[in-house]
Order: structure tokens, then C-alpha cells, then sequence
């Protein structure tokens, strides 16, 4: 057994063959390596460094980084995400997917705010919706601004982000109302009748009974529809959805009633 003066000796011995900067600089040579590969113009490289990264990042080695070295990572991963924005909408091949996949499960990793405006181009790719509910509070006014956007496939993809957030509890009362709001006025007055569509349908979800005038309305009079151009069928997609919100908003009242109408008999017998 080692005494106390031998146990000094030896550290002092391993620290003269294998000193403190020793397994830093391997590190420091490997984010060197992330960066670059991050920054080249050659895909297989770039998955290289996209695959050492999200192994830094499962090891615990992202936390010890310096700060510096950080953010020259995160710069080069946003240039990744931003190309990964163009090829969420093109995407066809089974390596497309995967790469995509690859970039949605490293930014879930790191949850990083400055990675919120490449994410939001990315959309409507599912892998992004969901890395922005991860990240949370410093998404959720940008997530409002993309509900003022002219494509309606990023509306889309921004109502179901704050619909899973609410759901989640990462609302706050304020943004809630805010939603709510937001998502009657898409209802009634949107260009698009899928966004039309999915902002009646999240109504139903909220349970507000504030909005069954609204929906009351468009389950009886809206006059938009659908039509097929192969088989000249109409479907009012508005209405439909809006006819579903307020049955859904009328079971959950009728609910709540039974609740409450328990919860005081229950009371009353005590």
C-alpha cells in the first residue's frame, strides 16, 4: 500500500508525463476539426462534423467548452441549419431525412436561442416544431411573428408549436389570451382556408367558451370551400372544423358542469 509521501510522488510523476493542458489541447483539436467541417463546402465532411459534434455533446463535453469556442461552433451549426431550411422543403432522399434528423436532434441538444431564426426556416419540418418547443421562452415572440408570415405552411407549423407549448405548460396567461386571440382572428379573417381551418380546430382545443360565438358563426354561415379539381366535389373546410370546435367546446363545458355539480354534492354530504 502506497504510504502518503510515495501517493505525492506519483501524482507529481503523472503530472510531469501527462500534464493539465494535455487533454485540453485533444479537445481544443477536435472542436478545431467541428468548426472546420461545419464551415466546409463538402457535404461528407460536414456530416462528419455534425456526427463529433452531437458525440461531444453526449459525452459532456459541450459544458466544459470555453465560451468562445461555443460560439464558433454555433455559428457554423447555424449555417448548417440554414442550409438544412432549404432542404427541409426539397426533401426526397432517405439521406435528406436523415440529415435533417441528424440537425434536429443535435439543436434539440444544445437548445440554443441563436438557433431559433435558422429553425423557424426550417419549418414546416416536424424536427425543428419540436426543437422550438424545447428551447421554449426565448422561441415563443418569434413563434408569434411567424403567425404574420404569407406562407401558410409556416403558420401552420407556428400554431401547432404554441398549441404543444400550451399543452405543455410554457404559456403564460398572457400568451395564452394572446394566442387565443390571434387564433379567432386567423379563423375569421385569414387569407388561407387551411390556416382558417386549423385556427377553428385549435379553438376547440382551448375549450374557451369566449369563443363559440365565433365558432357558432362559422359552423353556420362561412361559405369558403375546397374545391376538387378531379372530382368537383366542395368541401367546406372551415365550417367543418368550426362544427367540431364547438361540439368539442360543449362536451368540455358539459364536463365541467358534471365536475362541479359533484364536487358540490360532495361538499354539501360532508
Amino acid at each position: 500500500m502506497l504510504n502518503k509521501s510515495k501517493l505525492i510522488a506519483l501524482c507529481g510523476y503523472l503530472l510531469c508525463i501527462f500534464p493539465v493542458g494535455y487533454a485540453m489541447s485533444a479537445t481544443d483539436k477536435q472542436v478545431d476539426n467541428i468548426v472546420g467541417g461545419l464551415n466546409s463546402e463538402s457535404p461528407g465532411v460536414a456530416e462528419t462534423a455534425l456526427a463529433d459534434l452531437e458525440k461531444l455533446i453526449d459525452k459532456g463535453e459541450w459544458k466544459q467548452l470555453a465560451q468562445d469556442k461555443q460560439n464558433q461552433i454555433i455559428q457554423g451549426f447555424i449555417k448548417e441549419l440554414e442550409h438544412g431550411a432549404i432542404l427541409a422543403r426539397n426533401a426526397e432522399s432517405d439521406d435528406a431525412f436523415q440529415h435533417l434528423r441528424l440537425l434536429g436532434r443535435i439543436a434539440g441538444k444544445l437548445k440554443n436561442p441563436k438557433t431559433i431564426p435558422a429553425l423557424i426556416k426550417g419549418l414546416p419540418w416536424e424536427d425543428f416544431e419540436d426543437v422550438l418547443v424545447k428551447i421554449g421562452k426565448p422561441a415563443i415572440e418569434p413563434i408569434f411573428g411567424g403567425l404574420e408570415s404569407k406562407i401558410a405552411y409556416v403558420k401552420l407549423s407556428c400554431i401547432s408549436i404554441l398549441e404543444k407549448m400550451r399543452i405543455s405548460g410554457k404559456l403564460s396567461v398572457e400568451n395564452q389570451q394572446r394566442f387565443k386571440a390571434t387564433l379567432e382572428n386567423l379563423a375569421k379573417n385569414g387569407k388561407d382556408q387551411s390556416v382558417r381551418r386549423a385556427a377553428a380546430y385549435e379553438l376547440g382545443d382551448l375549450g374557451d367558451a369566449g369563443t363559440l360565438p365565433l365558432l357558432t358563426t362559422l359552423s353556420e354561415n362561412d361559405t369558403s370551400y375546397y374545391q376538387s379539381k378531379r372530382t368537383g366535389i366542395k368541401s367546406y373546410l372551415v365550417r367543418e372544423a368550426a362544427q367540431e370546435a364547438v361540439k368539442k367546446v360543449k362536451d368540455r363545458l358539459v364536463e365541467e358542469e358534471k365536475q362541479q355539480k359533484k364536487l358540490q354534492k360532495s361538499t354539501t354530504a360532508q
